[in-house]
């Protein structure tokens, strides 16, 4: 943005003339990094939100590459068709119009009446004229927090973001400090498919506050009892098909006299995500599942950001840091997460990337049960139905046998445990045999959550050397109390391919709200540390695992016993869940199956 008169509330044509606001397509060029739009918060009226900036700036100016431009230098370098490599990460400071009439902008105008952006402020703020240089966004709002800043900040990051190409849009306080070169990394490694749509950050849960008498139908009509998750609001991320729901659900909402919706809390972190999940019921053609939302959850030890950032001392210290790592990236002692390098090849991941079919474990009632009547005639019924067409359903044979493979969307399999003594068994399966074509004894237990469960994944894990490649999603279901919906699930995967990400999918709960699930507790200091409180486990009729994960689960199942005993309860959803969590900075893609998606 340009200086303009101090006196003049002067509106934003120039800035706006660079950005097209016409619904162009998202960057989902395979093997590419996708783009994002950070807007940091800020205050125009205080002398602190200048001090805030000014730190960003030193750190822009400490890393000097070309992949971080603020919003007025990617515009132009859109405008002329510059490189795509440049400006990966895109950010403007964020900021009101100081003495605006209202503290939010309607979604029905930013018209030449009242633009959604100034040029300049309606008074003299002279200790305060860096909001005039190209790195700040002046909205055209009273500054505030809780009153309508956050969406009407959205509203105006979805136009921007479009113009940019950028996938993603973060919102992230004044007092919070990135790491950009771990942004950049998680951008690389963590972000799925720009199609999908995600929301990434800290998660929070409502059932620890104290006040407040919101509507809750649809967290009480969808999510098991006492489900209500949303985003801290130091940094979360969106992608810009998720903003523009909270843009759509906003309009509903807006009077010239108010805008409140009976969901609302007056918090508005807790607003957005809750506008965002008020449209989770699917329609009945699950194909157009663009209202299937990807929670991707950061513990602490995973951030690429550091909150709160107020002394002066912490500052310091994260100054020092950054100049270090940026002589050794410019001396060629360190490759750091801005070295190209070091990511995966695109080509890679555009390997990783393709549609791969799914495997459901079917875990028997009893050694003595045979299988399911209804459940194998449906999935027999379902192959010849659908044989030769887009959904087709196999045995887990003709996986093993590649003589017979065939394009199948979903394998099956039947298991069972045959030994009255042995609780478990992870490894040595070498002189253990398939009994049939379609099912698998194991010398262990039958009890799927003391043993056979985790056993089963030993035996796939040790069996089937390439089920990581060719595989996308392991999924765990109890036969004889759940019936799956083939059809519904293939939807599903493919509107939500797990990839190489370590996804979680099925009834998600939180421990800390079902007392009586468990009992008395075992240690539970990781939550209380890393995840404020929160224990997320799922549900153990239907657990739906991303391939690469189960690796991952078993190698906290074996390299730790002491590990188990503290954290295990013998509860399946809860164990695996638990293991995955305890992966080395492990970030968990979770996908909440509500009960309108329920496929069982």
């Amino acid at each position: 943005m340009t200086m303009g008169d101090d006196n003049a509330a002067t509106p934003s044509d120039s800035f706006f003339d660079h950005i097209d606001t016409t619904q162009k397509p998202l960057s989902t060029t395979k093997g590419k990094i996708p783009k994002i739009f950070v807007g940091i918060m800020g205050d125009s009226s205080r002398h602190l939100g200048m001090e805030y900036r000014n730190r960003q700036r030193e750190l822009f100016s400490i890393w000097n590459d070309t992949r971080l431009c603020h919003l007025t230098r990617a515009l132009e370098i859109q405008k002329n068709n510059s490189s795509n490599d440049e400006c990966q990460v895109i950010y403007s400071f964020i900021v009101g119009g100081h003495n605006a009439s209202s503290t939010e902008l309607p979604y029905n105008l930013g018209t030449d009446d009242r633009p959604l952006t100034l040029t300049s402020l309606p008074i003299k703020l002279p200790r305060l004229k860096d909001v005039f240089q190209p790195d700040v966004t002046i909205l055209n709002i009273r500054e505030n927090m809780n009153d309508g800043k956050t969406p009407t900040y959205l509203h105006f990051a979805v136009k921007a973001a479009r113009s940019v190409g950028a996938s993603y849009i973060m919102k992230c306080d004044s007092d919070a400090t990135i790491r950009w070169g771990a942004l950049l990394r998680f951008l690389h490694l963590e972000f799925p498919s720009p199609s999908i749509p995600t929301v990434l950050g800290m998660f929070r849960h409502k059932a620890f506050w104290k006040e407040g008498k919101q509507d809750e139908t649809i967290w009480q009509k969808e999510w098991y009892a006492g489900m209500h998750l949303y985003l801290a609001g130091q940094l979360y991320v969106m992608s810009v098909n998720v903003a523009e729901r909270l843009v759509e659900e906003a309009r509903k909402w807006y009077t010239p006299s108010s805008w409140t919706a009976p969901y609302f809390a007056g918090h508005e972190d807790h607003d957005a995500l809750s506008m965002v999940q008020q449209d989770v019921v699917p329609p009945s053609n699950l194909s157009t599942t663009t209202n299937i939302i990807r929670w991707v959850g950061i513990t602490r030890h995973a951030t690429f950001w550091e909150h709160p950032v107020k002394q002066a001392g912490r500052w310091e210290r994260i100054l020092n840091r950054e100049r270090s790592l940026a002589k050794e990236r410019l001396e060629g002692t360190r490759t750091t997460p801005f070295t190209s390098n070091q990511f995966v090849k695109s080509e890679d991941i555009t390997k990783k990337e393709r549609w791969r079919p799914s495997l459901v474990i079917f875990f028997l009632e009893s050694p003595s049960a045979r299988i399911p009547t209804e459940q194998e005639s449906y999935l027999e019924t379902w192959t010849q139905r659908n044989g030769g067409h887009l959904d087709r359903v196999c045995g887990i044979s003709q996986f093993f046998d590649k003589t017979r493979h065939v394009d199948c969307d979903l394998y099956y399999v039947f298991v069972m445990g045959t030994n009255t003594r042995r609780g478990e068994l992870l490894a040595g399966f070498s002189n253990i045999s398939i009994t049939t074509d379609e099912t698998w004894e194991l010398p262990v237990k039958h009890n799927i959550h003391r043993g056979l469960g985790l056993s089963t994944l030993a035996y796939l894990h040790e069996k089937v050397s390439n089920y990581a490649d060719d595989l996308d999603y392991v999924l765990l279901v109890q036969a004889r109390t759940t019936f799956l919906d083939v059809s519904k699930w293939n939807q599903l995967a493919k509107a939500q391919p797990a990839h190489h990400h370590l996804v979680v999918m099925g009834q998600m709960r939180d421990k800390f709200q079902n007392l009586n699930e468990f009992g008395p507790y075992k240690h539970e200091h990781y939550w209380y540390k890393e995840n404020d409180n929160i224990h997320l486990y799922l549900g153990s009729d239907m657990i739906g695992l991303g391939s690469s994960l189960v690796g991952k689960i078993l190698l906290q199942a074996t390299a730790n016993e002491t590990l188990r005993a503290e954290y295990m309860e013998g509860n399946l959803g809860h164990d695996v869940t638990t293991l995955a969590y305890l992966g080395p900075k492990a970030i968990l893609h979770w996908i909440p199956v509500t009960k309108s998606m329920q496929f069982w």
